[in-house]
């Protein structure tokens, strides 16, 4: 018996959940930031998405980026090319690329202070120089 349907008897849940679940082990990088940052936390959606960037990691990527991750638009994602999901507006995906950039600096911060001591004490102030810069040019 294979382990999801092992699984799924022993919690009682049916074998699709257990498997959508199980999924989001083994995500693809854009998908699993996309969970990570909370752009979509559904795991049905976020398993076709995995499955979709299998065959079209372009098109999936691009739909991340567009910050616009639900189960409509991908379902257009995998309809005939002629019924893709528009392009988003490109402020739109500018911010949704800011805000996927900033769930990997926090990422990276949190391995920075749990090696601290691998680090000289300039550099990483002249790292935090940096970021408050990067801060004050938001405005």
């Amino acid at each position: 018996m294979a382990i999801s349907a092992v699984i799924a008897r022993k919690l009682g849940m049916d074998l699709t959940s257990v498997a959508h679940h199980l999924a989001l082990l083994d995500l693809p990088p854009p998908v699993d930031q996309a969970l990570k940052t909370g752009l979509c936390t559904s795991p049905r959606t976020l398993y076709e998405l995995s499955k979709l960037h299998d065959e079209k990691p372009e098109q999936v990527s691009a739909l991340i980026a567009g910050g616009e991750i639900t189960r409509s638009s991908v379902a257009a994602l995998k309809a005939p090319r002629s019924l893709a999901p528009p392009t988003p507006s490109p402020r739109v995906t500018e911010l949704t690329k800011a805000t996927f950039c900033c769930a990997l600096l926090e990422g990276s911060l949190d391995k920075i202070n749990r090696a601290r001591g691998d680090f000289r004490e300039a550099d990483l102030t002249v790292f935090r120089q940096r970021l408050s810069a990067l801060a004050n040019r938001l405005g």
